[in-house]
């Protein structure tokens, strides 16, 4: 599966998608490659989402506020 076949089936949160052309950004200008939908999928192919990364502190996070908080229906 080609770059832009893949972003096409991938739906990346907004701040997701502003992290890898800001990092796209950066890397195709340090090696002097075009900025092109594959190099933006890349990146977003070897980012990972905060909420995997931080998986266990957001759960935690979630479990205090059960605890302590009214839930805002």
């Amino acid at each position: 599966m080609d770059g832009t076949t893949w972003l096409a089936s991938f739906m990346p949160s907004g701040a997701e998608l502003e992290q890898a052309i800001v990092a796209t950004l950066y890397s195709s200008r340090a090696n002097g490659h075009p900025v092109t939908a594959a190099v933006i999928a890349q990146e977003l192919k070897t980012t990972k989402p905060l909420s995997v990364v931080m998986g266990e502190k957001i759960e935690a996070l979630r479990a205090w506020a059960h605890e302590r908080t009214v839930p805002a229906d």
